[in-house]
């Protein structure tokens, strides 16, 4: 959801603290996601989370909102889907615990 003083939106971030490290269900939440909006980055945060980055420009209202209701319902943090929110970047490193936030897919 937009802010105003931003003019597009071109990825929603999916990421929740709630599954703590239990990454085959993490895995099978991004794989369903992707049916909706195309995955086009996952990350390991450095810490207990994927996030997976979806390509959401050129798609339409309803699209996007199936997307976010099903993120939300799927356990999804919604600060994320806030276009204000920060977010983890690729290969950053954290600053509290020195580890590097690494790619584990990247589809151009």
């Amino acid at each position: 959801r937009k802010s105003q003083n931003i003019d597009q939106v071109r990825y929603l971030v999916w990421e929740s603290d709630m599954l703590n490290k239990d990454w085959d269900l993490m895995a099978s939440i991004i794989l369903r996601l992707s049916k909706i909006l195309p995955c086009k980055l996952v990350l390991h945060s450095g810490g207990k989370s994927l996030h997976s980055w979806h390509r959401c420009t050129n798609f339409g209202q309803q699209q996007l909102d199936n997307f976010i209701d099903t993120a939300l319902r799927l356990g999804g943090d919604p600060a994320t889907l806030k276009s204000t929110q920060l977010v983890r970047l690729p290969q950053a490193i954290r600053e509290d615990n020195q580890r590097q936030q690494k790619v584990l897919f990247y589809a151009r």
